[in-house]
């Protein structure tokens, strides 16, 4: 009798056991970029489809949180403010108030946080009173979570006051410790003038560091990194989370692998705007591409353990049904010949939050009439832009920038900063504004011709993106530039070119910092009607003829003639 009862003790203490074994699930977002409004795509018969935007996500989240085994923890990958009119025009405070509606955990710190620069109208300080930092440190107040980055220093080699290296948070007995990691590119793709009296190092030892103390004197079991770097995969099932064979390389996966195994139990990534969904050495790594148009989560045991992928799924409002299952995608949308349906997410249909809604409805009524102002022209066809190399959308931008200042002898911009393409039909200031979300103005620089060389060597071979030009055309076999010419002539080393261009290139961006420019060759025009999509906007208003692709890139004329292959880093 006494054996039995000992047994059924022993039982009870098992199944005990089994109850109380919970999961911390952390949900990953990353680079929202404003994206209080979910972006709709309509059918081939028209119907609409919507996709990402706040009150999406948050349903999604909700639905998580109602099905976890355990505590939930949403830890974001940093870039949250810049990129829709509701969120620039209030510099970000939309977004803080909808993260605090939420309940985020953390947020890195992205480097598309400085693009607001002080508070206020100017985009960089104009006077030295003007804190480069206002607009950010103004959100961080407000924030009910922490921003954090454990390798950002100051002047004096200190975390700056509004920042922190980590927080810690209790869960039902438990401690979670979470890193935050900002690129070291932030300098490179952000305002430089911005990052007054701010360095970004080099992140492994910081991670090494910080994870080892979390565990060790403040005895955390789960220890989770937001990091705004990323890379990509292009196989993110569930099925295949150990297999990497579709990822590229990038600086998560660098901090991955070169840390202790186990130190880490959960990255969240970013910066790149793509897909992640893999576990690595025990590690899950975990990136939602961008604008809330993704939400993964993992899940790591309280009490010890490995963490898993436990979902990965677009946010979708409706769905069409496609060969590889039911999808929101833009491409899958637009040739889609079905009718959409509810879209269904762990079991349920989805509906958007109604009080996330009514948190947002006065920001997006405020913006409503200005975003649908009408440019007065229409793409006929799409113009498009492109990363490397020159597209439609960026030379006809190169374009504009020439009639801005007639006297200029060339132009340029950069591929990184058109964020959007022009779609068929009517341009309004909304399509202008998603294509150009940055405060950028419009500047010039006087540059040598030794100098303007470099920037086309730059733009062509470079790691920083292409460049689209007016009024310079040139040749290149693989990474070499054999030839630039200047309205048709050889360009003149020696001879000074006015070059109108954006004040992000202008004061250094993309690796125009190499260029040895002096103070006085560059000037940006602070003229309110020099902002780059206002001027964009008005310059369409005047010309009174419609677009089209061909008229700014024609493959069988290209502005840059290039030949071979050249690999960009």
């Amino acid at each position: 009798m006494l054996k039995k009862l000992v047994i059924s003790a022993a039982v009870f203490v098992l199944f005990s056991t089994i109850a109380l074994a919970r999961d911390l699930t952390v949900i990953a977002l990353t680079d929202f970029h404003g994206a209080l409004e979910s972006n709709v795509t309509r059918t081939a018969g028209g119907a609409p489809v919507e996709s990402g935007g706040a009150a999406l996500l948050a349903a999604y989240i909700e639905r998580i949180r109602s099905q976890t085994n355990g505590p939930t923890i949403i830890v974001d990958g940093g870039d949250l403010f810049q990129g829709s009119l509701a969120s620039n025009l209030a510099e970000g405070a939309p977004v803080v108030r909808f993260y605090n509606a939420i309940g985020v955990t953390a947020v890195a710190l992205g480097n598309h946080e400085f693009d607001f620069g002080p508070i206020g109208p100017h985009s960089i300080p104009m006077d030295p009173s003007d804190d480069p930092q206002g607009a950010l440190r103004q959100r961080v107040s407000e924030a009910h979570f922490p921003f954090l980055a454990a390798n950002v220093r100051d002047e004096s080699g200190n975390i700056p006051e509004w920042l922190h290296p980590s927080q810690i948070i209790e869960v039902e007995g438990h401690r979670v410790g979470i890193i935050g990691i900002a690129t070291p590119e932030t300098p490179s793709t952000t305002v430089a003038a911005n990052l007054r009296g701010l360095r970004f190092e080099e992140p492994v030892s910081y991670v090494i560091a910080e994870a080892t103390r979390l565990r060790g004197e403040e005895h955390c079991s789960v220890v989770v990194l937001a990091f705004h770097g990323g890379a990509g995969c292009t196989d993110n099932s569930l099925d295949h989370t150990e297999d990497l064979s579709s990822c590229h390389g990038g600086e998560v996966f660098d901090i991955v692998g070169n840390i202790p195994a186990n130190l880490v139990n959960v990255v969240v990534g970013g910066h790149t705007h793509q897909g992640i969904a893999k576990v690595i050495n025990g590690t899950a790594v975990l990136q939602s591409f961008s604008r809330a148009r993704t939400v993964g989560w993992a899940t790591v045991p309280l009490t010890g353990g490995g963490a898993r992928i436990a979902g990965f799924e677009s946010v979708c409002g409706q769905v069409v049904d496609t060969d590889h299952g039911p999808s929101c995608a833009n491409n899958d949308v637009n040739s889609s010949q079905a009718t959409p349906r509810t879209a269904e997410f762990l079991g349920a249909p989805i509906t958007a939050s109604a009080s996330i809604e009514a948190l947002l409805y006065d920001d997006l009524e405020r913006v409503r009439a200005l975003r649908d102002s009408p440019a007065g022209v229409s793409a006929l066809t799409p113009l498009t832009r492109t990363y490397f190399g020159e597209s439609s959308l960026g030379n006809l931008v190169a374009d504009v920038f020439r009639l801005a200042i007639p006297e200029a002898t060339v132009a340029v911009t950069n591929g990184g900063g058109l964020r959007a393409n022009f779609p068929t039909g009517p341009l309004t200031y909304g399509r202008i504004f998603e294509a150009f979300p940055f405060d950028n103005r419009i500047a010039t620089i006087r540059a040598t011709g030794g100098q303007l060389q470099r920037m086309v060597e730059l733009g062509h071979a470079g790691s920083h993106g292409g460049l689209s030009w007016a009024g310079l055309t040139f040749h290149a076999e693989n990474c070499v530039v054999t030839e630039v010419l200047i309205n048709g002539e050889i360009l003149d080393p020696a001879r000074a070119y006015l070059v109108v261009t954006n004040d992000y290139l202008a004061n250094g961006g993309s690796g125009f910092d190499s260029l040895g420019l002096a103070a006085d060759q560059v000037t940006v025009l602070w003229d309110p009607a020099m902002v780059l999509r206002d001027f964009i906007f008005h310059s369409l208003q005047g010309w009174g003829r419609d677009l089209r692709a061909t008229d700014y890139f024609d493959p069988a004329a290209p502005r840059q003639a290039v030949s071979g292959s050249c690999e960009h880093d």
